[in-house]
């Protein structure tokens, strides 16, 4: 179960973000007005859960000669393993991640014929 953001860098809106995010349960809501990093936090979570790459580089933050880092932190029980993004790939990935949003409506969610 994802715990905590530990560190997003030169990700879209997010040029130093570390330790800011409280812990997470086991569904957390992550509600903000327009334009300040939702999608870019749902692309990270999908990107871990997929260990697919090519979405964190499109976010990466414009002017930033830097690549993108993210550490995120995860809790089995009583241990703790970060998964890390390091600007080329992941160190794991957590498939049990699930991202309910219109990316996942629009892949998932079909209209009646």
């Amino acid at each position: 179960m994802l715990k905590k953001i530990l560190c997003i860098k030169n990700l879209g809106l997010f040029s130093n973000a570390e330790r800011t995010s409280p812990d997470f349960d086991k569904a957390t809501l992550i509600y903000a007005e327009n334009g300040r990093g939702k999608s870019t936090l749902a692309s990270i979570l999908r990107s871990c859960a997929k260990d697919d790459t090519e979405s964190i580089r499109n976010r990466q933050t414009l002017d930033s000669g830097n690549l993108p880092e993210i550490k995120l932190l995860f809790k089995n029980g009583t241990s703790h393993k970060q998964a890390k993004f390091d600007g080329e790939k992941w160190s794991c990935s957590y498939p049990d991640i699930i991202v309910f949003d219109t990316e996942f409506v629009d892949n998932n969610v079909y209209p009646g014929t």
